[in-house]
């Protein structure tokens, strides 16, 4: 496991914090998702949890197909809500797995964490960036794995001296990697959303600051 070689300062979480307050767009979605699966937090309705599945998707670009078929087979996993409500890595690796596939992890653990985000870190390719933190080990199990990136999270947490929640620091790490990556090679700013792009734009004294 690779570790974050640096201390977060507490004003890089609140500058994070303010960006994502700016950014109505994503504001106003994860808020929605978290509210829908705090209200319909069971995997049992097929319907319901395709638009869980669906909403997921397409607000936070997990490049899913056959959303009907993803959410009967996440209905079909046995004691999810447990697994979910208990904070159990099993939960992640089952979702991601479940049409057997691995490849599908940061769906899931975006699924994860709207159903329980005291316990799931989301993972993606910027939270990565930011946390130099590299999945290479195919072979591994992914609740092995993923278990080894929460402590990476957590541990990035500690180093801030703050009990900052997993979300807040999400939302650093995933601002943070954007910028890494743009800053990296500039051509890259045109695969951003077009709020992050216009965040960039609008508030570059609050970004130089993260």
């Amino acid at each position: 496991m690779k570790t974050i070689n640096q201390k977060i300062s507490k004003n890089s979480i609140k500058t994070a914090l303010i960006l994502y307050n700016h950014a109505l767009g994503w504001k106003a979605s994860y808020e929605l998702l978290i509210s829908f699966c705090k209200q319909y937090p069971d995997h049992n309705c097929i319907p319901i949890v395709q638009i869980k599945v669906s909403l997921i998707n397409k607000l936070f670009s997990t490049s899913l197909i056959a959303e009907r078929k993803w959410a009967k087979n996440i209905g079909n996993i046995q004691n999810l809500k447990t697994l979910l409500d208990k904070g159990n890595s099993l939960a992640v690796e089952k979702i991601a797995s479940c049409l057997n596939k691995d490849t599908f992890w940061v769906f899931a653990t975006k699924y994860c964490h709207f159903h329980n985000p005291k316990d799931f870190p989301i993972f993606d390719q910027y939270t990565e960036k930011a946390l130099g933190y590299t999945y290479t080990d195919r072979t591994k199990p992914v609740s092995k794995w993923y278990n080894s990136y929460r402590l990476s999270v957590q541990g990035a947490i500690n180093s801030t001296e703050e009990n900052y929640s997993f979300f807040q620091m999400d939302c650093f790490l995933w601002l943070k990697g954007q910028k890494m990556m743009i800053q990296k090679n500039d051509n890259k700013k045109n695969t951003l959303s077009r709020e992050i792009q216009f965040s960039m734009k609008e508030h570059q004294e609050l970004w130089q600051q993260l």
